[in-house]
């Protein structure tokens, strides 16, 4: 395994996102994503559009995680963690479909996740 993403995260607390090489098969690719609370194991599809990163066919497994110790807010906060050490501005997250959980059998609709830009800087003063 390989890290390419150690960094701190807005709150301040460490992610590490590591490349399973002997698990990824170009274009698909496993990952371990590493927080704090646990680990996420996550496989999808990868590509890139002139618009920014595509993950289609995207499914997650929580390893010393319960099923809502991270949420939507704290996905989309990893996502942007990953946007910004890469530097593209958006990503389009289309899930597989579920096994387990809400809907089982269902998929969920794509999700579109963009940087978050800091606040805008007020204008000089004259």
């Amino acid at each position: 395994m390989r890290s390419i993403v150690a960094r701190a995260g807005a709150a301040g607390t460490m992610i590490g996102i590591e490349i399973v090489r002997d698990e990824s098969d170009e274009p698909i690719i496993v990952a371990l994503v590493r927080l704090p609370q646990g680990t996420l194991k996550v496989m999808a599809e990868i590509g890139f559009s002139e618009d920014g990163l595509l993950l289609d066919g995207l499914h997650v497994h929580g390893v010393g995680l319960g099923a809502n110790d991270l949420g939507f807010h704290g996905l989309r906060r990893i996502l942007r963690e990953v946007l910004d050490e890469l530097g593209i501005e958006s990503a389009v997250v289309s899930g597989a479909v579920r096994t387990t959980g809400a809907g089982p059998g269902r998929l969920p609709r794509p999700l579109r996740i963009t940087r978050h830009r800091g606040p805008a800087r007020p204008a000089p003063r004259r």
